[in-house]
């Protein structure tokens, strides 16, 4: 496990691919109506599905907005938005992503399991 010293001083694990993901009803994503942790070295966490969530994370170096999974996907043209977060650290880069889909259908065809739970 490699590590350095961040500005603050801190250790900081340059391999640690740690998330916290929530998921909210609406077109903002906090405060979140669930929200999991994904651990990727080795898959745990409270993630309902954390090997196939490591496994589409790890295409895209943990950043979630490079996910596009089912880009031909036919969901239905109902708004009702989901907004989503991702907040954590992927090989010592910090994540902070919040996004909003138009639907349940929509989030699920970009994002797979990641967001699934």
């Amino acid at each position: 496990m490699s590590s350095g010293v961040g500005t603050s001083g801190v250790a900081v694990d340059n391999t640690a691919q740690v998330l916290a993901l929530t998921v909210r009803r609406g077109p903002k994503a906090f405060p979140p109506d669930r929200i999991v942790t994904l651990r990727c070295s080795p898959p745990s966490g409270s993630h309902p599905r954390p090997v196939f969530a490591c496994r589409v994370l790890a295409v895209v170096g943990g950043d979630p907005t490079k996910l596009d999974l089912s880009p031909g996907a036919n969901c239905p043209k109902i708004f009702a938005p989901v907004s989503v977060a991702a907040l954590g650290t992927w090989n010592g880069n910090r994540i902070r992503v919040e996004r909003t889909f138009g639907n349940a259908c929509l989030l699920k065809a970009a994002t797979g399991p990641v967001f699934d739970f």
